[in-house]
């Protein structure tokens, strides 16, 4: 009996030593806003839980996007959807801007966010925003997509080389029409990085019709020959 006490004593001191599970990378915070009967909108942006000036950098500039978006809607429906004096929408229209945070690391942070939009007619809409904050050269920065590659390399060829034979597998309809022959750069300018590589983001009418969807490639760090691995990208092994 006296050894099922030190038994049960043991497991009971061992759960109350159990590690505590780790602090969470980031948190989410919404603004909402609502006009009664005209609209409904909410926009999500991550606060990273870091010190680092990397951390920093991005939690300011994504709440400032966040805010910029989510504003530039507010006012386009006032100014030209629902000016006032108009009569109300049969449904409120509506927002949403909803993140996803892809990675977050010591040399570089990758977040996407969908933003969904209403204002009538006979379907929502959709697009994505790509936002990544990287290191370079010691400084945190809001990144472009070049800034993952060598000096000098051109990666909008390799970038296309990569991404187009997979929009011709998936019968892209822009592609197969030949409207699409490119990865140019602002189409470029919509990735995130994670562990399993670069993942760029075409929206509906972006690669093809509306009831085609959305088109997500993602090509491994292996099928580039021009990435830096002394930059953002180190914190990643491949």
């Amino acid at each position: 009996m006296t050894g099922m006490v030190t038994l049960v004593a043991m497991i009971s001191a061992s759960l109350l030593a159990a590690p505590k599970a780790p602090a969470p990378a980031f948190r989410l915070q919404t603004v909402k806003v609502e006009s009664k009967g005209r609209f409904e909108a909410e926009a999500s942006y991550p606060i990273f839980s870091s010190k680092s000036e990397l951390a920093k950098v991005a939690n300011q500039l994504l709440q400032i996007q966040a805010g910029k978006i989510l504003s530039a809607w507010t006012k386009e429906v006032d100014q030209d959807f629902l000016p006032k004096g108009s009569p109300l929408p049969p449904n409120p229209y509506g927002f949403d801007l909803d993140p996803s945070v892809e990675s977050s690391g010591p040399s570089l942070i990758s977040v996407v966010s969908t933003v969904y939009t209403y204002t009538g007619g006979a379907h929502p809409n959709r697009y994505f925003v790509a936002s990544n904050f990287g290191v370079v050269k010691g400084k945190a920065k809001q990144i472009q997509i070049g800034d993952l590659f060598r000096p000098g390399f051109d990666y909008l060829q390799e970038i296309t080389m990569n991404v187009m034979p997979e929009l011709v597998r998936r019968e892209a309809g822009w592609v197969e029409s030949g409207w699409m022959r490119e990865v140019d750069a602002t189409r470029a300018n919509i990735f995130t990085v994670n562990a399993k590589g670069i993942t760029f983001y075409f929206e509906p009418y972006s690669a093809g019709s509306y009831a085609e969807g959305e088109y997500i490639v993602t090509v491994p760090f292996s099928e580039f020959t021009g990435l830096d691995r002394t930059g953002p990208l180190r914190q990643f092994r491949w």
